[in-house]
Order: C-alpha cells, then structure tokens, then sequence
C-alpha cells in the first residue's frame, strides 16, 4: 500500500487530477458520512477504508497543482478520521488510533484546523473509550488553543470540551466535569452553521446533555444523570434518523434508572435500546446492549425482566 503520509502539496508526474475530481470526492465522503448514523458501520467500515486508500493513491500517484494537493490532503485527512470512526465502532482499536494519528497528520498538512481539532477530540474519545482518560486528556491540550482562540467551529470546540468531560469524569474529577460540560454548552451557543452531514454534524444541545448524562453515570450520580436523558422521551434527540446513537444512549439511561433502583424503568429502556439495535449494524451498539443485558440479569426475579431477557439478541 501506499504511504499514509505523503508529504508534498504539489506533483508533476502522473495522471493530472482537479477541482472536478476533489469535488466528486468530497461529495463521495459526504454520502458516507451521511450514512453512518443510519446504517451503522459494520457495513461501511470496508466502504471508509477504500476511500481512505483512494484518497491516499490520488496523492502519492497522481499530478496536480497546489491549491489541488492541499484539497486532497484535506479530503485524505477526512476520509482516514472516518475509517478510524468506523473501525472504533467495530472495536479495532489498533485500527482506529493509526487512522486517526495519519487524519491528524494529514490535517495539520492541508492547514484545515477545524478537522484535525475534530479528530483529535475523536482520537481522545477512543482513548478514554480504552481506559486512557490521562492521554485523552494529553490529546486534547494540543489543540486547547485552536479552541480558546476561536479556530475551529462552534460544534468542534462543545465536541473538544464534551470528551474532556468525559475524561474527567473516568477521572473521578467531578469539579472539572461539571466546568467542561458548561464551557460545551456555551461553545454551542454560538453555532449559527446549517445542520450538514459533516463529521461533527451529530454535535447538538440534546447530545450535549446526554454526554453530560453519561459521566455523570462515570462519575457515581445516577439519580443526577436521569434529568439529562430526558431528551430521549422528549423529541429533542433524532432517535428515528440516527438509531445506532440512540440504542447506545438507551442503555446508558437504563443504567441510570437501574442505579436509582427503577428496574422496571431500566427494562423499559432496556426494550427501546433493543427495539434500534433491530435497525442498525454496529458492534459497538451490540457490545452495549449486551451489557446492559449483564447487568439485569441479576434481577431475574422481576418478571419484567425475565420477559426481556428472554428476546434474543440479534
């Protein structure tokens, strides 16, 4: 295969490509992305990672000017953050964290500031996802001053501040959880950006509060969890369109109503989670139901429970 660090911005030798083609492949990687939250990424995985290589060929084979190369940097950069997406939600994590060092690599190239700060949040993610919270945490200072000085978008830098609460919360820092989930909310408060399918169009207010939801199940306060999973009953969270998130956040609100000692609200939960896990291909969405399913199995004595456990897992 081809380097995944190609170093040079312009090249004269082979088959020249322009602004036609890096716009056919921008809307290629769109479509993708697009397709994520739907679908899930047991099936896009493969698809993430021949654009990934596409991408990749273009640069270290073909011709192209300047303002061209840096465009297909950029898209390179975008295609590798989405296939380390993907190979996260499919629990390849050796996988994930090469593509998201050569993202961040081919962002910093392309000078697109806005996505190697997104990556780099989603690289930190994963890390914490792993029991890393001290490199998350270590990832997402280098690029605290992209945030602080306003370079990036108002939805990065609330996705920048959500993943560090979530580190501090793995952390037992319940103080500066609480500081990071408000510096998201106000980041949030100055997006004015159209709801698009770009990697970090999943950022809103309703997610926000679920992340905050979920470290506060991190940090040991269940009953202060349930009020931001509220959003799940409300019509606030996009359940419908995006059913892959939704099962996951499903659980964690089931986990919060079992810590509060509800069992027959966890179950109803638990049923809804299930109900998306249906419609969408993620091992990570599975790997959580399963859990969950651990988890309330130890109160096998509550019918609803045995009805629930009884359905199997698809």
């Amino acid at each position: 295969m081809t380097s995944a660090h190609p170093s040079r911005l312009s090249q004269s030798t082979g088959r020249r490509v322009g602004t036609t083609t890096t716009s056919r492949l921008d809307a290629f990687l769109t479509g993708l992305i697009s397709m994520d939250l739907p679908l899930g990424s047991d099936l896009l995985h493969s698809r993430a990672e021949d654009a990934f290589t596409l991408c990749i060929t273009l640069i270290a084979d073909a011709a192209y000017c300047e303002k061209v190369g840096t465009e297909l940097h950029r898209l390179a950069a975008k295609a590798a953050g989405f296939a380390g997406w993907m190979a996260f939600n499919n629990g390849n994590h050796p996988i994930a964290e090469s593509r998201y060092q050569t993202a961040i690599h081919l962002a910093e190239m392309s000078g697109a500031v806005d996505l190697k700060t997104y990556y780099t949040m989603d690289f930190a993610h994963q890390q914490s996802a792993i029991g890393r919270p001290v490199m998350a945490l270590e990832l997402l200072s280098t690029v605290a001053s992209d945030v602080r000085r306003g370079r990036t978008s108002a939805r990065t830098a609330a996705a920048v501040h959500a993943i560090s609460a979530e580190a501090h919360a793995i952390l037992g820092d319940s103080a500066a959880h609480t500081k990071a989930i408000e510096a998201a909310r106000a980041a949030l408060e100055h997006d004015t950006t159209p709801q698009t399918f770009t990697p970090n169009s999943w950022v809103t207010a309703p997610v926000i509060e679920l992340e905050a939801g979920y470290s506060l199940l991190r940090l040991g306060k269940p009953r202060q969890a349930l009020p931001h999973f509220e959003v799940l009953n409300n019509g606030a969270f996009p359940s419908e369109q995006w059913p892959r998130e939704a099962a996951i956040h499903l659980v964690y609100a089931a986990k919060a109503r079992l810590g509060a000692g509800d069992v027959e609200a966890a179950v109803a939960y638990a049923r809804r989670a299930h109900d998306f896990l249906d419609r969408v291909s993620s091992t990570r969405a599975s790997q959580r139901v399963a859990c969950l399913r651990r988890a309330l199995s130890v109160h096998q004595r509550t019918p609803a429970v045995r009805d629930y456990l009884d359905r199997p897992m698809t």
